[in-house]
């Protein structure tokens, strides 16, 4: 699994702000982020495609969050690890 420069800032930003709300609940958030990326090892094809695009999207369960990636068939390459509410696709353009 690789992962793209912008989606790991985008992890270590959720990870600060969530224990700046309450110390440990980064932790929790990386435990989750943790959980999504073996559930989407376990089946990277199993997720949505994303619109008209060849990324998938993968939700968090407790938090308002999902990963955004492309799984071929040598490696799964993440794109965005993305706040729901954020606006959408914003991402794209990183392809």
């Amino acid at each position: 699994m690789t992962f793209d420069e912008p989606a790991i800032a985008e992890l270590a930003a959720a990870r600060d702000q969530h224990n700046a709300e309450r110390e440990g609940l980064g932790t929790e958030f990386l435990d989750e982020f943790d959980a999504v990326l073996v559930r989407i090892h376990a089946m990277p094809r199993r997720f949505p495609l994303v619109g008209d695009t060849r990324f998938r999207r993968a939700l968090f369960k407790r938090f308002p969050y999902c990963v955004v990636y492309w799984p071929s068939d040598e490696v799964i390459s993440v794109l965005a690890v993305a706040h729901q509410h954020a606006e959408p696709l914003y991402w794209l353009h990183r392809t």
